[in-house]
């Protein structure tokens, strides 16, 4: 039995093997690459590039393993999961607000898309229509700078 059978036995996977690993899925660190080519001059945190891969993370991952979408981005946010979620980085209420959002709005993309170019294609829309959420930089700077010195 493969990790693809293992999962779709256990309800957690769709049952089709995907474009990408399982792994990869679960991490997301894939979509940074295909954000950095379609947004090139936005990397910043709360920008085109930080909202299109959370859209894509959650679209792939809502087509594949509907049953732990929901639950991974969560908990990638949570500050309270260790060696996961944001565990005291600084990540502040706008930028967490902001993630959950397009976390959400990328599991309602997966809805319309058949493959990983339309999650790419209706991703890169909506952060170009601005219907994906962004939060300027003096925010996330500001939000961030407070929750360090509560933690000196």
């Amino acid at each position: 039995m493969n990790i693809y059978q293992l999962l779709q036995s256990l309800g957690l996977s769709s049952g089709q093997q995907s474009e990408i690993g399982y792994r990869d899925l679960l991490d997301g660190d894939y979509a940074i690459k295909e954000a950095k080519l379609r947004f090139p001059d936005d990397g910043k945190v709360g920008g085109n590039q930080d909202a299109f891969r959370h859209l894509v993370w959650q679209a792939n991952l809502q087509r594949e393993m509907p049953l732990l979408a929901e639950f991974a981005g969560d908990v990638h946010e949570s500050e309270y999961v260790p060696f996961i979620g944001a565990m005291g980085t600084g990540q502040g209420d706008s930028e967490k607000q902001m993630d959950l959002y397009n976390n959400a709005l990328g599991r309602k993309i997966a809805d319309q898309a058949t493959s990983m170019d339309d999650v790419y294609n209706i991703a890169e829309k909506m952060v170009r229509k601005n219907r994906a959420m962004k939060v300027s930089q003096d925010i996330i700077d500001e939000e961030h700078a407070e929750k360090m010195r509560k933690y000196k």
